[in-house]
């Protein structure tokens, strides 16, 4: 139950900050990235914490549906917003541009975590 949690909490995280307009306008493809790295960071220090223990693999692997069901979500407004798009023309144009690289450093962000409070709590 409290992996759902985190994971539902992670998810709202994620989506939030671009659905809610809490952005700049103009905040540039860096600043967008920005947001799953630290989510999946922030994740991360949640799964060496809180959460039961289940493989890196695993646990990255989740994350990493988490992050794609978020860009997923955040495709669908877009394509309601211009009468001339639809959603397939938006995941597409968004693909290689945003969901594979947030889906990366999201995963990248999360290891790190996990790997540094493991280490931390060895020490």
């Amino acid at each position: 139950m409290r992996r759902l949690l985190v994971d539902l909490i992670g998810l709202s995280l994620l989506i939030a900050p671009i659905l809610l307009h809490l952005l700049p306008s103009n905040s540039g493809l860096l600043i967008l990235l920005s947001i799953p790295v630290l989510v999946g960071f922030t994740r991360g220090v949640a799964e060496a914490h809180f959460l039961s223990r289940i493989p890196r693999t695993i646990a990255a692997l989740e994350w990493a549906v988490i992050v794609f069901v978020s860009d997923i979500i955040l495709c669908i407004p877009n394509s309601k917003s211009d009468p001339h798009t639809n959603f397939l023309t938006v995941f597409a144009a968004f693909f290689l541009i945003f969901i594979v690289p947030s889906i990366a450093l999201s995963i990248g962000g999360f290891i790190v975590a996990v790997a540094w409070q493991t280490g931390r709590r060895a020490a």
